[in-house]
């Protein structure tokens, strides 16, 4: 009887007696029914059994199985990149399953966090949880606008739209978080109303609070005929504010801001925009 086992080296047993490390050649086997045993530390044991006969060679070939490996990788945020020997693997929390036995390199990445790596040796049948706590090495900006519905673009980037939240004036926070340090350039888009663009300088595990106040542009909507002591007034001009009883808030060409009672006012009509 020949036995070769993969990997080599394993130990052979025939019949129950030892016959040393694969690959082994035993010309004593009694005819009949044989039993061939195949052990190696870290691998499922090896086992077929078949009968022969008076001046029979028989070969076994022993392809020895690892036992399983499991291996568990978290990470402090989830999400981060899971690299196994350089191989891309999911992303975190992630469960493996088909490594062998031995030294494996991980490494984790995450957007905004300092990349982490670690080299562990996996055991056969001792599962293993490998847990990665990144370091932040990135800041934020916190916009709010007044009024809200702002576009919010940082180096020409849009990255979100400022909403409204119990004030209707004033938009609720804006959180644009993991920006590596350095320079922005802050820009607001809003129909109706103008912003000058500006630079903000974003630290590491540094916040950046900005309240942004965006200028109407004078674009006439609204022509307003007024009761007047001699006759009919007619003011054009945009409309900022109508007041529950009627009264209207209206700028004027001048930027004077013209409060017009409700009982004054004859006719309320919608200017069409200038070309």
């Amino acid at each position: 009887v020949v036995v070769r086992s993969v990997p080599v080296g394993a130990a052979v047993r025939i019949n129950g007696v030892e016959r040393g490390p694969a690959p082994v050649e035993a010309d004593d086997v009694p005819a009949g029914e044989v039993l061939v045993e195949v052990f190696l530390e870290g691998f499922e044991p090896f086992r077929e059994t078949f009968t022969i006969t008076a001046r029979q060679t028989r070969e076994v070939a022993a392809p020895l199985k690892p036992y399983p490996t499991q291996l568990t990788v978290v990470s402090i945020p989830e999400g981060a990149r899971l690299y196994v020997n350089n191989q891309y693997r999911g992303q975190t929390p992630q469960k493996i399953t088909d490594l062998q036995p031995g030294e494996h390199r991980l490494r984790v990445e995450l957007t905004g966090y300092e990349t982490a790596a670690r080299t562990i040796r996996l055991q056969s049948r001792q599962p293993l949880t490998e847990e990665f706590r990144l370091a932040k090495n990135s800041g934020k900006i916190v916009v709010v606008t007044e009024p809200a519905e702002v576009r919010v673009f940082l180096n020409g980037e849009e990255r979100g739209t400022t909403r409204a939240g119990a004030n209707p004036l004033v938009s609720e926070p804006l959180e644009i978080d993991l920006l590596p340090p350095g320079e922005y350039r802050l820009s607001l888009l809003r129909s109706g109303y103008m912003h000058a663009p500006k630079t903000v300088r974003v630290e590491a595990n540094a916040v950046v609070t900005l309240h942004e106040k965006m200028a109407r542009r004078y674009i006439p909507d609204t022509r307003v005929r007024i009761r007047g002591a001699t006759g009919e007034i007619v003011r054009d001009g945009m409309l900022i504010k109508e007041l529950p009883d009627g009264s209207v808030e209206l700028m004027l060409e001048t930027g004077t801001i013209m409060q017009i009672p409700s009982e004054e006012i004859l006719a309320r009509e919608p200017l069409r925009p200038r070309r």
